[in-house]
């Protein structure tokens, strides 16, 4: 089979209905440690490690990779672990790629949790940045770029507070990183639509998760599509930046926690 046509790379825990955790650019399925533990006394987790990422470091993906083909091997992920539909939750690029798989196999979603990812497309600006960083990494490797680029995406106090659990990450993606694999995301998220009507539709609930000193998702953005939600089906927290379920992973907990006990019914 295919690389392309593959199942995702995925550690499974817990038991009953099944959550996938997606992680997003410049990490890997560990990212969501602090959570999963607890997370699995609730429902049967499947957390992937994307082509190239984590545990599957050196896996071959297609040449132009998408958000799209990531979506389908998804589904084929599903299907190797025995189930049909799921919750998504997904993290930054994981929260695209959960976008992709809503508008490709809506009858598989239970629901969908974005966290500190957007619906909405790069702006002209972000595409600039997302270009120089490619520069950047085809002149001179990841190591430079991801240790000024991974800690950025923490507020500045955790920074200050957690300097060891930053460079966890930072030394973690260091451990597979290759400029092919992060390159390909970043065309990959260059390359989305538009999928603001995926995140309102009304055939699964939505949960959104944003941080008021996010970065990579600038603040206006995230209130803009939170307006355009149901009351109660968000959130900004004052004090966190990009990663939530690494800076203040027992309020991401009990927000999950709370969507998937009522997610069914809403």
């Amino acid at each position: 089979m295919p690389s392309g046509d593959a199942p995702l790379f995925y550690k499974a825990m817990g038991e009953g209905r099944t959550v996938v955790l997606l992680h997003g650019f410049g990490a890997s399925g560990s990212i969501w440690q602090p959570l999963a533990d607890s997370l699995s006394a609730h429902a049967r987790l499947l957390i992937p490690d994307l082509p190239g990422c984590g545990e599957a470091r050196g896996s071959n993906d297609p040449a132009n990779p998408s958000l799209e083909g990531w979506a389908d091997r998804l589904a084929k992920t599903l299907q190797d672990a025995g189930t049909e539909t799921c919750t998504l939750v997904g993290h930054s690029m994981g929260g695209y790629i959960s976008l992709a798989f809503a508008e490709r196999y809506p009858q598989r979603l239970e629901g969908l949790v974005l966290l500190h990812s957007t619906a909405m497309p790069d702006s002209e600006g972000k595409r600039t940045l997302r270009t120089r960083s490619i520069d950047f990494m085809q002149r001179h490797g990841v190591e430079t770029f991801l240790r000024e680029a991974l800690p950025t995406l923490y507020a500045p106090a955790f920074q200050e507070a957690h300097p060891d659990r930053v460079e966890a990450h930072v030394r973690d993606t260091l451990a597979w990183a290759e400029p092919e694999v992060l390159i390909g995301q970043y065309r990959a998220m260059m390359d989305r639509p538009d999928r603001r009507a995926v995140l309102q539709d009304p055939r699964w609930p939505t949960m959104f998760i944003a941080g008021a000193l996010d970065k990579a998702v600038p603040l206006e953005e995230s209130r803009q599509q939170l307006d355009e939600l149901p009351a109660g089906r968000g959130v900004v927290w004052d004090d966190v930046a990009h990663m939530g379920m690494q800076e203040c992973p027992e309020r991401t907990l009990a927000c999950l926690r709370r969507f998937l006990g009522r997610d069914k019914t809403d």
